[in-house]
C-alpha cells in the first residue's frame, strides 16, 4: 500500500501573498472600544486539482482542452462540499481580535441585501467609491481572502503530488477604506516516498483534502496572531 498521508515535515509559512507583515499599530490605541465584523467571501468553493489530465488538455488541446480540464475538475466533487478557507480563518480570528483589543464584535454587519462586488472587496479597497463604507454600518473589517488552494498531482511527467493554500488576512478601517494590519500565510506541503493514487487522494469524501486544508487554516490563524496582533 502506496503511502498516502506521509508528508514532509517542512511547510513553508510566508508573508509574499500581501508583502511584509504589518502589525496593529501602537497596541491597538485606535482600534479600542470600536466595532468590528467579517467580510463574508462566497469563494472558491473547492480546491483547484491540478492532475496529469490538466497538463495534457492545456498543452494539446489549448483553449478548448482548458475548458475540458476545467469541467473535469468541477465534476470531481459531485457533492463532496468544502467552506470557504477565508471564512474558516475570519471566524478563528475575530474573537482573538476582539478580546485583545477590547472591540465589538458585531456579526453580519452588512446594510446592503446585494452579495454583488463581495468577492472583489479587498483586492483595491482605495477606490474612489469605497465598497466597505457603502456596505457595512462597523468600524472596521476584517477581510481575508483565499489567492490559492491547490492539490498537485502527476505520476507522468514529474513523480509528484503537494497541498497548497495561500490566503491574505486584513483589518481594515471602513470609512477610509485604509488597510490597518495584513499578513499573508502561504502553506505547502509536498509528498515524500511514493505518490498515492488519485483515486485514494479523493476517497473518503475526499477527507484527505479537508484535513490538510484544516492544518493550513490553522497554520494561517496562528502566524496572524503571532505576527500582525500584537
Amino acid at each position: 500500500m502506496k503511502k498516502i498521508l506521509t508528508l514532509s515535515v517542512t511547510a513553508a509559512l510566508l508573508a509574499g501573498c500581501v508583502g511584509n507583515t504589518v502589525a496593529v499599530p501602537n497596541s491597538g490605541a485606535s482600534l479600542r472600544g470600536k466595532t468590528i465584523t467579517i467580510v463574508k467571501k462566497s469563494s472558491p468553493k473547492h480546491p483547484n486539482i491540478e492532475t496529469d489530465a490538466n497538463i495534457v488538455g492545456n498543452v494539446v488541446g489549448g483553449l478548448i482542452g482548458g475548458l475540458i480540464a476545467a469541467g473535469a475538475n468541477a465534476n470531481r466533487f459531485g457533492n463532496v462540499t468544502y467552506q470557504v478557507p477565508s471564512n474558516q480563518i475570519a471566524e478563528k480570528l475575530i474573537g482573538s481580535i476582539a478580546s485583545r483589543y477590547s472591540m465589538n464584535y458585531i456579526p453580519n454587519s452588512v446594510v446592503s441585501s446585494s452579495n454583488k462586488g463581495l468577492n472583489a472587496l479587498s483586492t483595491k479597497p482605495n477606490k474612489d467609491s469605497n465598497l466597505y463604507k457603502k456596505r457595512y454600518s462597523t468600524d472596521y473589517l476584517l477581510d481575508v481572502e483565499t489567492g490559492a488552494w491547490q492539490l498537485y498531482h502527476s505520476t507522468m511527467f514529474t513523480d509528484e503530488a503537494r497541498f497548497h493554500l495561500e490566503n491574505s488576512i486584513k483589518i481594515i478601517n471602513r470609512l477610509s477604506g485604509k488597510e490597518v494590519a495584513q499578513v499573508g500565510c502561504e502553506y505547502d506541503k509536498k509528498w515524500e516516498g511514493d505518490i498515492p493514487k488519485f483515486k485514494d487522494i479523493l476517497a473518503n469524501n475526499q477527507q484527505f483534502i479537508k484535513d490538510y486544508t484544516q492544518k493550513a487554516i490553522d497554520a494561517c490563524v496562528t502566524k496572524a496572531k503571532k505576527e500582525m496582533l500584537k
